[in-house]
């Protein structure tokens, strides 16, 4: 599902939500991802510098010396490119991260053209 948000860039990105998807108490986490991100530190999480800037002094030792890191390129979203009405990835992943986005791409194709165009 994509989204278009505004992003508060003095407070950290939000890494995941938690929904309510139907009447039932049932509350789902989901992971985000960000199309499009400038610059932003892997260890505070604030848009506009890279780690080595970070003022989060602690948060940037952590980062550094290789502790679990809050955030990093895993959030960022791969750039979608549109060729001749087809979807077309390009990312620096894994072969199965390129391997997840293929199914992607292929659930896309069996969507209707209004579905697609929607971002669903």
């Amino acid at each position: 599902m994509r989204v278009k948000v505004q992003i508060d860039i003095t407070k950290p990105l939000k890494r995941w939500l938690r929904l309510k998807l139907d009447k039932s108490d049932d509350i789902v986490a989901v992971g985000l991802k960000y199309e499009r991100l400038p610059e932003f530190c892997y260890a505070c999480g604030k848009i506009g510098y890279g780690i080595k800037e970070c003022l989060d002094k602690e948060a940037r030792t952590e980062a550094l010396e290789g502790k679990i890191m809050k955030f990093g390129s895993w959030m960022r979203a791969p750039i979608l490119d549109r060729v001749k009405g087809r979807y077309q990835y390009h990312t620096s992943g894994s072969s199965t991260d390129r391997e997840r986005l293929m199914e992607g791409s292929r659930e896309e194709e069996k969507c209707e053209p209004s579905c697609q165009e929607a971002g669903s």
